[in-house]
This record gives structure tokens, sequence and C-alpha cells, in this order.
């Protein structure tokens, strides 16, 4: 499993490792770096217009809330499995209430 960590630090948002590189099916984990820190996320995702093949913008096979097409809905952790699309990558977005948000990437191997 791949771990992100996420940081508001004097107003930005910090994530850790920036990009990651995962294979399909592998999980990642989003969770806030400092437990108890006073700030919940939220994570957009948007499939990379000039990955290789073509795909939702959801990249995980768990289905997002329903209320949110391509997106986690304000969370204090979220784990997703990535789904079978070889050589893509991703853009999100991490957004904290008050903080800029931040536009890491997740970019898919061949398993």
């Amino acid at each position: 499993m791949a771990d992100v960590d996420v940081d508001v630090d004097q107003g930005k948002i910090v994530c850790e490792p920036a990009v990651t590189n995962v294979k399909k099916n592998d999980k990642i984990k989003w969770k806030k770096k400092f437990v108890g820190k006073g700030f919940r996320f939220e994570l957009s995702f948007k499939r990379d217009a000039n990955s290789s093949t073509k795909g939702p913008d959801w990249p995980f096979g768990n289905s997002p809330p329903p209320a949110h097409d391509s997106s986690t809905g304000v969370v204090d952790d979220f784990t997703g499995t990535v789904v079978d699309f070889d050589d893509a990558t991703y853009k999100y977005t991490v957004t904290v209430a008050g903080s800029t948000p931040l536009d890491p990437m997740i970019i898919v191997g061949r398993g």
C-alpha cells in the first residue's frame, strides 16, 4: 500500500510524496501526517488528458460517495484501490478549507 501524508503548514497544503507511482490493484491511503491536527481534506480526481489510455476520472474500484462525482467529499483519511488501467496518469486536487488547493499526481504503471 502506498501512503500519502497530507499536512497544512502555514496555510499551505503539503502532500508527501507529491507523485505516487503505483500498479493496478494497488491501494493508496491518504491520511493526515499528524493525527489530531484540526483539518479535514477533500480529494478530487481527473484523468490526465495526456494519458496513454482512456477511462474514467475516478481511478479507484470503490465508488465515490453518490453526492460527489469524482471526489471523496470531506474526509479525515481515504483509501482507494486502483482499478485495472495500465499506463494512466491522474491529477488530483487536495482541498482544505482556508488553504490554496494542491495538485499532485498518481501514475499507474504496468503490473
